[in-house]
């Protein structure tokens, strides 16, 4: 499955063949549950990793401007749930960790925030890393304690 956001909200999950749109949904600022009504952007979709070939086992989360994380799963049909809302910050990147086992966003501000991905429980902060907003972070491939990021700090 490929997983696309585009500029007018919409989230679109494709086939891997690229010849099948299975879901679409748009974002709506800020409510629990929304469905195909609204307008947010999603600056960054992360497929969970696994190694299930049952697309049950299979989630998406997105980052969006409103400072709001998305999840979706195959089950959820055409709507999203919100899952974390930070309004002081306007996420652009989202990133899970080798395992799975957390996710990594950053924003208009200068950090990274770390959270677990199965309570949605933010278990560590980086402050020192930036001066100003961080466009995207990503882990290091082979080893989770690690990350890469850049920033407007140029």
């Amino acid at each position: 499955m490929i997983a696309v956001s585009l500029g007018d909200s919409t989230v679109q999950i494709l086939s891997a063949d690229y010849k099948k749109l299975v879901n679409k949904f748009k974002m709506k600022p800020s409510d629990q549950n929304f469905d195909l009504k609204g307008l947010y952007p999603v600056t960054s979709l992360s497929w969970l990793p696994t190694k299930s070939a049952d697309i049950k086992d299979w989630k998406l989360l997105g980052s969006c401007l409103d400072g709001s994380i998305i999840h979706w799963n195959p089950s959820m049909k055409n709507k999203a749930q919100q899952v974390l809302l930070n309004k002081d910050n306007s996420y652009r990147s989202i990133d899970f960790n080798r395992e799975g086992s957390q996710f990594a966003v950053s924003g208009s501000l200068p950090i990274i925030e770390i959270y677990d991905s199965l309570t949605f429980r933010q278990v560590s902060q980086i402050e020192s890393a930036h001066d100003s907003s961080v466009m995207t972070q990503r882990f290091y491939p082979s080893d989770s304690n690690m990350m890469f990021s850049g920033g407007n700090d140029g």
